[in-house]
């Protein structure tokens, strides 16, 4: 899976196309107020995009690099929100003073409907997640989890074992030898050694 694929699978495009309405404005921001809480958002947009042009072959395969645009997406809409609500606030005392409540609406509106209108794409990916064990599905390959080997080695093979007794498994077992560091750990923590030949 590709770099811009994690990233049209991770976001919605209103969340992209709102990111990318927000960075010149959380640079604008940055510059004419010079307060600290105005990088947040640039420093998270800049690890995110050092990561996606510096590391291409980390970025393509794993699926953690989108999560530096989902703090910078998080914290930069507010800011977005709050420089509307201050531009309309200010348009809105020119003509109309007692309307300026209609700028703290509008700021508010800006913020909390992009969230509203992506929260049917995270809900309705909660499926995923959970079938996948908090990873993407990898268009359809098949994922496992080894729960089913994970229960009977810590609740059959573990309790009828003595303390050390190594735990092997046949070099037949491909998927085994892949996920063995994790079975390993499950079991030593359990009381058990494990073992893979």
């Amino acid at each position: 899976m590709s770099r811009t694929a994690w990233i049209d699978f991770s976001f919605t495009p209103l969340a992209i196309a709102l990111g990318k309405i927000a960075a010149p404005l959380c640079l604008l921001r940055w510059i004419a107020l010079r307060r600290d809480e105005e990088t947040y958002a640039l420093g998270l947009l800049f690890g995110g995009a050092v990561q996606y042009v510096a590391f291409k072959r980390g970025a393509d395969v794993h699926i953690y690099w989108p999560h530096y645009f989902a703090a910078y997406f998080a914290l930069a809409l507010p800011q977005l929100a709050g420089t509307v609500g201050v531009a309309v606030g200010w348009l809105v005392r020119r003509f109309r003073p007692e309307g300026v409540r209609v700028a703290g609406a509008v700021g508010v509106a800006l913020g909390l409907l992009p969230v509203a209108a992506m929260a049917h794409d995270g809900v309705s990916s909660l499926w995923v997640w959970r079938r996948t064990g908090g990873r993407y599905d990898e268009h359809g390959s098949l994922i496992r989890s080894h729960v089913d080997l994970l229960y009977v080695i810590e609740q059959v093979v573990l309790p009828r074992a003595r303390r050390g007794t190594p735990i092997d498994a046949h070099r037949s077992a491909p998927s085994m030898r892949r996920r063995w560091e994790r079975l390993t750990s499950r079991a030593t923590r359990s009381g058990s050694r494990g073992r893979a030949d």
